[in-house]
């Protein structure tokens, strides 16, 4: 196992059903405009500008969800994919699929949606010098690496591209195009219904910083405005060509930095939705008494891990990786800062999803601080150095500080002055993530993850494979590479979660990041709403709220 110091970084189907909630009473409908009905979500600032392929974050993701829609769609209920822009993906090998888009979608600026526009949108996305957070999911399609070549030295900036499109994409006639794998892969189809594969329109092209701003989709939804720091609006779209139309004019998220105030807001009316409610609301289960029947609690394909960076070498000893997270009593942090709503994790995907294995973590998860100790004097006797103080980095805008706290004091009573963990508070969520990208931080990071598509593959590839993008700790492992890769090329899809699993179990090895906790939802919602969804990623279906 080793890390590199590059930047890179960071949420099948579910059995589980997502959750429909009605409330009979109806409020105040009408906010803003006379008569146009307006729900209200919390939300943040998002981490860039709001472009599929730079988008891998959830508040950004979160509007680009209402504003794009894909060739496949999840179903609200139970994250099974369907066929959506898609009128067909056809294969023969699973390695070259045909797909056909269907006609009559158009963008919010009435030009019509073709397979050009997912072609053009693909190759932007995937070319290097384009800098895309998410152009490493584009690296299966027959020649990427012509558009997006890799520097043999890390340290160094990547070589010019050999080609500014990739030759496995080939646009057949106006609703028809081709795409042709490196190897062959069956959960490609899959992955279609991620919102670095939405297509965009001919407008983007002529300025894509600009188009950031002002994003054109084909969702149900219409961008309306964006003032920083502050709130992110957008409109329903009238001539939506989709079966999942907007049921209200208008959905605004209020970014807030005190999610106590959120709360707050919820329960005196001025929000309607709040998408997780804050520990202290959880405390003791309170919000049962503020809200009554208006929440909907379920456990989610989203989960929170400790990522351990590779800026410095007092993290290159397994042993240590693993004797911090032996340190770490999870039972006693979701029962006691979360009042048991949440579930102490044991492996690096919640049990939601398909391929998802119990126990993955085996006992470097369980707290056993006697092992912890034993395996942090092994690592010393082998001459070990570890760090000064274990940094333990989070975003203070969200419901963070409590848990990270009761982290830092479970390993500081457990190592009992052989090695001391600090909390080291962000700002912003925004400011976080810039820093985790541009290297700045040492030590462990509070990272998150909610699935793009229900898929132990998605916990695995995109956070752990060598270069992904949302690779924070920049770990790389041979094998969990060749396993991965393998499991990618398998045919039969158990074939191919036994290969996944194989190599998160390497994971239990390495430990490139701890795993702490798996969410269950907690949403809460006003009197005013008269229908509320949360779907198994964890978040409002948005198109089907109702007020």
């Amino acid at each position: 196992m080793s890390m590199r110091a590059t930047r890179f970084r960071t949420a099948f189907a579910v059995a589980a059903a997502a959750v429909m909630a009605v409330s009979g009473c109806s409020g105040g409908g009408d906010d803003g405009d006379a008569g146009q009905t307006t729900v209200t979500v919390d939300g943040g600032q998002p981490e860039n500008p709001l472009v599929p392929a730079d988008t891998n974050e959830v508040f950004g993701g979160d509007v680009l969800d209402t504003l794009f829609s894909g060739l496949v769609r999840y179903d609200p209920e139970t994250a099974d994919p369907e066929n959506y822009v898609a009128d067909s993906i056809e294969t023969e090998d699973n390695q070259t699929f045909t797909i056909t888009v269907k006609e009559g979608w158009t963008f919010h600026d009435g030009t019509e949606v073709t397979a050009e526009s997912f072609v053009d949108a693909w190759n932007w996305g995937a070319y290097g010098p384009n800098a895309n957070l998410n152009a490493y999911w584009f690296e299966q399609i027959e020649g990427y690496d012509e558009v997006h070549p890799e520097a043999e030295d890390p340290e160094a900036d990547p070589p010019e591209p050999e080609a500014e499109e990739m030759s496995g994409l080939e646009v057949i006639d106006d609703y028809t195009f081709e795409v042709t794998l490196n190897d062959p892969y069956a959960q490609f189809p899959m992955r279609l219904g991620y919102t670095a594969f939405a297509p965009l329109p001919e407008v983007f092209f002529e300025d894509p910083e600009a188009f950031g701003r002002d994003p054109v989709g084909n969702g149900p939804f219409r961008f309306g405005s964006w003032t920083d720091n502050q709130e992110i609006t957008v409109e329903a779209y009238d001539d939506f060509a989709g079966s999942h139309a907007a049921q209200v004019d208008a959905v605004t998220w209020r970014m807030y930095d005190d999610r106590e105030a959120a709360y707050a807001d919820l329960l005196a009316g001025n929000l309607d939705v709040m998408t997780r409610l804050t520990p202290a609301a959880m405390a003791n289960e309170v919000y049962k008494d503020d809200l009554g029947d208006r929440y909907i609690e379920q456990e989610a394909g989203l989960m929170f891990t400790l990522t351990v960076t590779g800026n410095e070498p007092g993290y290159d000893d397994a042993r240590f990786r693993r004797a911090l997270s032996m340190a770490i009593d999870r039972e006693a942090i979701v029962d006691e800062i979360f009042e048991g709503t949440q579930l102490a994790s044991n492996g690096w995907a919640p049990g939601v999803v398909i391929g998802a294995q119990d126990g993955a973590c085996g006992e470097a998860c369980e707290h056993s601080p006697d092992q912890a100790n034993d395996l942090l004097q092994e690592a010393l006797d082998d001459g070990f150095e570890p760090p000064e103080e274990v940094e333990i980095w989070f975003n203070d805008d969200a419901d963070h500080r409590e848990w990270v706290t009761a982290v830092v004091n479970s390993i500081n009573q457990t190592f009992d002055g052989e090695l001391e963990a600090v909390a080291k508070p962000v700002p912003t969520f925004s400011e976080f993530r810039s820093g985790i990208n541009g290297d700045q931080y040492s030590g462990l990071l509070r990272t998150g993850w909610q699935m793009d598509y229900p898929h132990l593959e998605n916990f695995l590839s995109p956070l752990y494979e060598t270069g992904a993008s949302s690779n924070d700790g920049d770990y790389s492992n041979e094998e969990f590479d060749r396993l991965m890769a393998e499991g990618r090329q398998e045919s039969d899809r158990d074939a191919a979660v036994e290969k996944y699993r194989e190599a998160e179990r390497i994971l239990a090895e390495d430990m490139p990041a701890v795993p702490i906790y798996t969410a269950r939802t907690i949403t809460g919602y006003s009197e005013d709403m008269s229908n509320v969804e949360v779907t198994p990623f964890g978040v409002p279906a948005f198109a089907n709220l109702e007020k």
